[in-house]
């Protein structure tokens, strides 16, 4: 019987972050200080009524409103974060098993009591989980650092600050629900998360190019041969941001047990089952 124990599960969560650190952690940070700083530099040029009309905005926009509604609005200043965490979470897909199999370390971890299905689930529960905390937490600091800088800048110029009490608040509930979405969005993309776990498993070299190529190959022996475009349609459907992004906790519960969400999961897991049974083999 199969023995799954958390101890040996944690230890390779650690692993995962520890030799992806700069794809988890290094660039969201080098992210957000790059923001402050410009944010900064372009406050800097600002003229002094030009900094208090802006205050005054801020202030007046968020004072009295409800987080819940105000919190949507921030999620534009997400935009650089959302595009790094899947832009990261990509090439350590597609590295996350060939990486091992390149550098051999696949016979160590096989050496040890730990089995591929441990190995694989921790890749995935990294980038569904860890990596997204690692993102909120440098998100957190970038945000309370502008805050500060712009209760500062009220103090300074005295302006009315009622406001950023609340946007305070929207900012919290604003990087809650960022994190929900970053979850949701994995499990919806859990095909597209299993596809390039596979050909990373798989894949002697090159495992973007490999996994690609297939696909295309696949949409088009599919077109060839029954004259349909299921394949393709299908997958424009997964990768469809208006499909999987959140920025309200309203219908969310919905979105988490629908039938296409279900119906990806069963995708993903089959795919994932692959990868799993590929790193049986090493090259």
């Amino acid at each position: 019987m199969y023995n799954f124990k958390v101890g040996q599960f944690l230890a390779l969560i650690k692993k995962e972050c520890l030799e992806n650190r700069n794809l988890m952690f290094g660039a969201p940070a080098v992210l957000s200080l790059v923001l402050f700083v410009v944010s900064f530099l372009i406050t800097s040029q600002l003229g002094s009524e030009q900094i208090v009309i802006g205050l005054e905005f801020v202030n007046r926009w968020f004072s009295g409103q409800s987080p819940l509604e105000t919190a949507p609005i921030i999620t534009v200043l997400a935009i650089p974060f959302v595009i790094d965490f899947f832009f990261c979470s990509v090439v350590y897909l597609l590295n996350a098993l060939y990486q091992d199999r390149r550098d051999m370390s696949i016979l160590f971890w096989q050496s040890m009591p730990v089995s591929n299905l441990q190995t694989v689930l921790s890749k995935i529960v990294t980038v569904m989980v860890v990596s997204p905390a690692f993102l909120i937490a440098c998100m957190s600091v970038l945000y309370f650092l502008v805050i500060i800088m712009l209760t500062s800048m009220g103090v300074r110029y005295e302006v009315e600050m009622a406001g950023f009490g609340y946007l305070l608040v929207a900012t919290v509930v604003h990087l809650v629900i960022l994190y929900l979405f970053f979850v949701t969005s994995v499990l919806w993309l859990l095909p597209l998360v299993g596809w390039l776990l596979l050909f990373s498993a798989f894949a002697q070299k090159a495992p973007m190019l490999w996994a690609i190529g297939v696909y295309f190959l696949l949409g088009f022996l599919e077109e060839f041969i029954f004259g349909s475009q299921f394949l393709s349609n299908w997958a424009q459907t997964r990768i469809d941001p208006d499909n999987y992004i959140i920025v309200e906790f309203i219908g969310l519960g919905d979105r988490l047990f629908s039938y296409d969400m279900f119906i990806g999961i069963l995708v993903g897991s089959i795919l994932i089952s692959g990868a799993v049974y590929m790193r049986r083999f090493i090259d």
